[in-house]
This record gives C-alpha cells, structure tokens and sequence, in this order.
C-alpha cells in the first residue's frame, strides 16, 4: 500500500490541541451536600466516560487516511532495448605463442590472456549479439551472432594457436566478419579486430576490406598487442627470442576508415582498460517504461470515520450525555 497524498498526515497534528484541551478539561458540579452522592453506585456506562474523545480521535484519522488516498496495486517496469552486433575477430597465428604476457602472476602465451579477458568483456555485454572469427593464414567463423553468451564463450574456449595456420591474413579476416554483418538491419555492427602481426596472408587488402565494411555501416575497433623488442617463443628445443612485426599504421589505418578507434595493449593490464574503453564506447540503447495499476482505497476509511463520529454523537446524546 502506498499513499498518493502523505502530507496530509499533517492533518494529525491538530489532535495534538484537542488532547491537550481533553486532559486539562475539568467539569464540576455544584450541590450542598455530597454526602447522598457518595451512596451511589457509578453506572457501568462511567467507565466508558473517555470513549466518546477516543471515538473522535479515531474518526479524525480514518478521515486523514482517507484523504491521503491510499492505494494498492503494482508497478511494473519494461525495459525496451536496442542491442549491438558486434564480431569479434582473434588471431590465432603462430605468433600468438609469444611469452610476454602475465596472468595472476605466471607467464601465458597472448592468446590464454587474450581469451581471459575477452570472456569478461563477453558476460558485461548481456543484451549484445556477439560472434567470432578467427584467422591466421586464413579466416573463419567460429561463431554466429547469438545472444546466447554461454555458447559463444564454449566456442572461445575452444580456440588454439595455429588453428587457422601461422600467418595473418587481416584484409580476409575483416572480409568474413564484415560478411556476418552485412545483412542486418542493427543500428550499430561493429568489429573488434585484434592481432599481433602484419598482414602477410590471404586474398583481400585490409585497406579495400575496411571500405568495404564502411560502406556498410560496419566500425570497425583495432586492437595491436605484444611488447616490443624481443619476445621468448616455446618451440620443441626450448625457448628462443624473436622479435614480432606489429603493423601500428596499417591498424590506426583500417579503425579511421570506418569510424572506429586504434588501441594497442603492451601487457595484461592495458589489454583490460582497451576492451573496458571499447565497452563504455559502445553502449545499447534502452528505453523504460513505467506501467502502473492500483485501486483507490479511501472510501472505505472514509464510511469508518463517518461511522465513528455517528457513533460518538448518538452516545453523546444518549448513554454518555453529560450535565453539565
């Protein structure tokens, strides 16, 4: 139960002064004697003598509560939302392998770190389609646009190095995601393209993919990770130093063609914050709407403060008269 009108409690501060005028209310009546009066027996009807101020309270705040008009019933909200499409695109290359990654204090190839943190990034986006790509010497998808999160993370998880070849074929990479988007009818398809190479595979120029992809509506965000200098890469003898070839201006490239933004991740930390900025970057749209349904409920104190003050005045003139 609510009230539409609770101010109006206020109105209780006037029994206040009929309260304090009650107790302080002293009737007498004069006679010569009490000695007659001193032989009767008091009514039972005397001990009710202060129901009439209590029936009069009470009639006062029945009347109070029902001017503040309470009400029962629901609120209901409903929430409309306008979700993204948004394919996420990894390189599982060769090059992924590289050691220079921390995670919870122990060494990880990129692509371990990688899928940790794009998990998170997938469980904050709840009213997103997400889909995959992976690519190396070629790109596939892995995974439609669902909204069925669970799915997509199964389908991450199950994601290695060197499942797409070794190499890095960005332009083909962008070409499948694009591809996955071009079709619908969302008010924001985007593509998170993150790798640790240059394009040295495959059919499609990067630069005419990512004009393809503006031409239809698609964004594109680009994500270059690695530290730079050398790296230590296991192989079947041991460990060995390699130093990795990140393609900074081709990737700053592609995201200004379409609109997107260039962000590059050096360690596990700034991997975080880059995919942190690209979830506040690009939020649904939702609208609510607020339904509510109630009855009104004064009536009923309304009849009871009439009844109470009825009943007082009837007593009054009846059983509980006074004289004087």
């Amino acid at each position: 139960m609510w009230f539409a009108y609770p101010q109006a409690f206020l109105l209780l501060l006037l029994l206040l002064p009929l309260t304090y005028r009650y107790l302080r209310h002293r009737p007498a009546l004069r006679i010569s004697s009490s000695a007659s009066v001193a032989r009767v027996t008091p009514s039972l009807w005397v001990r009710f003598r202060h129901l009439l101020f209590v029936l009069r309270c009470l009639s006062i705040l029945c009347v109070v509560v029902a001017l503040a008009r309470p009400q029962t019933g629901r609120t209901q909200h409903e929430k409309k939302t306008e979700g993204l499409d948004i394919m996420l695109v990894i390189d599982t290359s060769g090059s992924m392998q590289a050691l220079d990654f921390v995670l919870e204090g122990k060494r990880h190839d990129r692509l371990a770190v990688v899928k940790h943190v794009l998990s998170q990034f997938i469980q904050k986006r709840t009213e997103d389609r997400l889909g995959m790509v992976v690519f190396g010497t070629h790109a596939y998808s892995q995974a439609p646009l669902t909204l069925d999160h669970d799915v997509l993370l199964t389908f991450l998880d199950q994601a290695q190095i060197g499942m797409a070849g070794d190499a890095t074929a960005i332009g083909d990479a962008i070409g499948v995601a694009t591809n996955r988007l071009k079709e619908l009818t969302a008010k924001s398809k985007i593509i998170v393209l993150l790798t640790d190479g240059s394009n040295n595979a495959g059919k499609l120029n990067p630069v005419s993919a990512a004009e393809a992809a503006k031409t239809m509506g698609v964004k594109i965000y680009t994500i270059g990770i690695g530290s730079h200098g050398p790296v230590p890469i296991r192989t079947d003898r041991g460990y060995t130093q390699v130093i990795l070839d990140l393609d900074d201006k081709l990737l700053t490239q592609i995201a200004e063609i379409t609109g997107g933004q260039y962000f590059t991740a050096s360690d596990t930390e700034n991997l975080v914050k880059v995919y942190a900025t690209i979830d506040q970057l690009e939020k649904a749209e939702s609208k609510a709407q607020v339904f509510q349904q109630y009855d009104e409920n004064y009536e009923g104190w309304a009849w009871a403060g009439l009844g109470l003050l009825l009943m007082e005045l009837l007593l009054r003139f009846t059983r509980l008269r006074r004289v004087p």
